[in-house]
């Protein structure tokens, strides 16, 4: 374990989330999704930036995103909804997404 900290941040919303457990709190990226943070806090599906492609689930492993079906994700501030098969999450469609690493 390291003694770096990974953060989400919406300047829109000026919302930050640390990260509640560093293991599940980096970042992770493959050929069939854009950047995923967290346990799928935040992530970006493909086509990269569609239409609601841009999902955060809420009470995840880690960056603990608060919030109930109904509510505002304070992250994205979109309607947390629950579909059948999925965690409890936000859909929506951004227009961009910045990616920093930053070592100590």
């Amino acid at each position: 374990m390291t003694d770096s900290q990974s953060i989400l941040l919406n300047l829109t919303n000026n919302h930050n989330k640390k990260a509640t457990n560093n293991y599940f709190g980096g970042i992770y990226c493959n050929s069939g999704r854009g950047p995923s943070f967290g346990d799928c806090d935040l992530l970006t599906l493909s086509p990269l930036l569609g239409k609601d492609n841009f999902r955060s689930n809420v009470n995840g492993d880690g960056f603990g995103i608060e919030g109930k079906v109904g509510e505002i994700n304070p992250l994205t501030g979109d309607v947390i909804i629950k579909l059948d098969g999925h965690l409890p999450h936000s859909r929506s469609t951004a227009l961009e997404i910045e990616v920093w690493h930053i070592e100590k």
